[in-house]
């Protein structure tokens, strides 16, 4: 009870090549292949979100690569020997990169509101920012990304670095946004009855005749509802 297992399927004739079991209380979220055959996935278990790493071909092959931390891990990414993955280790959701073979971990995203769904793809970053008036599908050549280094599970000290880096220094090119209408002003008084009615008539059933399938005596007359609402 408690167990989650990893299924490794051949997509060539889908049949299963092996199963993980993971340790007790610890939930496989999101997956990507990276190099080597080797899959790196977010956990969840009881200290947080970690990233883990994982080669369905070798015994005990489960090892840990970020510790569980109290943030979150979205869509881990396998590009260039690096994971890239959304997180909101410093207050709000933004992307980071985690090199493998140094182990060090840089911020690569900065907004004010925050941003998700990050895409790769032909020399751009493509992601949803998140603002005042909403979400917006942006963009940003990879180029001018910037590369911070924090800490992880420093949450103090990544907390105050988004909070000292203020207005957005992420350049972006919004896509095509759905136009609203103009807001009408709500008046109570051209709504303060709604007539509803299933049926324009009000049918008494005696008790009598409700317990017996004689309708003889049921008489209807002409009804309505009316509702009140403030």
């Amino acid at each position: 009870a408690g167990t989650t297992v990893l299924a490794v399927i051949d997509s060539g004739n889908g049949k299963p090549i092996r199963e993980i079991s993971l340790p007790d209380w610890q939930q496989v979220y999101e997956m990507t292949w990276g190099a080597d055959s080797l899959i790196y996935a977010s956990i969840l278990g009881d200290g947080g979100f970690g990233l883990y790493s994982i080669n369905p071909f070798e015994e005990s092959s489960f090892r840990e690569i970020l510790p569980p931390r109290p943030v979150s891990i979205e869509r881990p990414q396998y590009r260039d020997g690096s994971l890239y993955f959304g997180s909101d280790l410093g207050g709000v959701q933004e992307l980071y990169e985690l090199e493998l073979g140094s182990g060090r971990l840089f911020r690569r995203s900065s907004t004010k509101y925050g941003a998700s769904s990050f895409v790769f793809g032909d020399g751009y970053l493509y992601f949803s920012r998140h603002d005042a008036a909403g979400k917006l599908v942006c963009r940003t050549p990879l180029a001018d990304l910037p590369k911070v280094e924090v800490v992880w599970g420093d949450e103090y000290k990544s907390a105050q670095e988004a909070a000292l880096s203020g207005v957005d220094t992420i350049t972006y090119k919004s896509e095509t946004q759905i136009p609203v209408g103009e807001p009408r002003r709500y008046r109570k008084a051209g709504h303060l009855f709604r007539l509803h009615s299933w049926m324009p008539l009000y049918a008494d059933v005696s008790s009598i005749s409700s317990s017996s399938l004689d309708i003889s005596d049921l008489s209807a007359t002409l009804g309505a509802t009316a509702i009140f609402q403030n």
